[in-house]
């Protein structure tokens, strides 16, 4: 039985794709962010009615290369385009769209930008992608970030996310698997994500960074945190660059709490900060990237000193 889970992406463009093109390309909420042409409809309307080939795909890659995204029953879903940069070796342009309103706020956008970006890095052998997302499409925002893009530039009104070669190889390589996470933990913090976008109506990289370790965590019972492992409310030791420093990772007590104050009196670091968000879920012994706005700094999480799991404390 096809599973409606898997995704396809096709090269081929036949009638019954582009039919389906035409009728996305009517829908102000698939067209809302995309620069096409307002005229894409009906120039597709034209190409189905003087042509009779079986296959369109020849019209569909003029300008670059274009994918058909289909599901495990082969229903034409969305579509890919990439163009290379002029001016910018190795460099493509990927813009996603998913069509099937059936299809949309399925969480299938990271899948298929993953997959995207296996083809175009490993088929087309390119060396970079990048993607030009407005602010305000939070939906495409939160796929590339989960996918591993990070803003780059702002170029007019839109931003600019890129993934190269070596950030996909190099993410490959350092995901941790032994990430844990209460079921406590995971929904609070889920709730806290989601009560910030909608409360700030964007998406920042940290809250992304996030969202990734928490879709990536394994969720388990209090009781069975391994006792070296990094909650929400544990204290911990950690070491980066000569420096040595004890702090408590903690839920924002208001605003943002984004900033990370190394000479913070209380010790204490908001989950919503790049350091916060680097730690959780790791073990003693274990290092991490911080990533500041100038540099990566590693990070030694040298030892735990109170873990609410490990004291008993479930209801922190």
């Amino acid at each position: 039985m096809p599973n409606n889970d898997l995704i396809y992406l096709n090269p081929e463009v036949t009638r019954c794709d582009a039919a389906a093109l035409s009728t996305w390309m009517r829908d102000n909420e698939v067209t809302e962010f995309l620069t096409d042409n307002h005229t894409a409809a009906k120039d597709i309307d034209q190409l189905l009615d003087t042509v009779s080939l079986p296959a369109l795909t020849f019209f569909f890659n003029r300008d670059g290369r274009f994918y058909m995204i289909h599901d495990g029953n082969l229903k034409p879903v969305g579509f890919i385009r990439l163009a290379e940069k002029a001016g910018m070796k190795s460099t493509a342009e990927i813009v996603v769209a998913i069509g099937d309103k059936n299809s949309r706020g399925k969480k299938k956008g990271t899948q298929i930008i993953k997959q995207a970006l296996s083809l175009v890095f490993f088929e087309l052998r390119l060396e970079k992608v990048i993607a030009k997302i407005h602010p305000e499409n939070l939906r495409s925002v939160r796929a590339f970030m989960r996918a591993g893009f990070r803003p780059d530039n702002k170029r007019n009104a839109l931003i600019e996310y890129s993934m190269t070669l070596s950030d996909f190889l190099g993410k490959a390589k350092n995901t941790k698997d032994s990430l844990y996470v209460t079921e406590l933990d995971r929904e609070r913090l889920k709730g806290l994500i989601n009560s910030f976008i909608e409360s700030h109506g964007k998406v920042t990289r940290d809250l992304c960074e996030l969202d990734i370790e928490l879709n990536r965590a394994k969720v388990i019972e209090p009781a069975k945190v391994p006792d070296k492992t990094v909650t929400m409310n544990s204290c911990v030791e950690l070491s980066y660059e000569g420096k040595e420093l004890t702090v408590s990772l903690v839920y924002p007590e208001g605003g943002d709490d984004t900033e990370f104050n190394p000479d913070a009196e209380d010790g204490k670091i908001s989950v919503l900060s790049t350091i916060g968000t680097a730690i959780l879920g790791y073990s003693e012994g274990d290092s991490v990237d911080w990533e500041t706005s100038e540099r990566t700094i590693e990070i030694e999480i040298k030892r735990l000193v109170y873990q609410p799991e490990a004291s008993g404390h479930f209801h922190l």
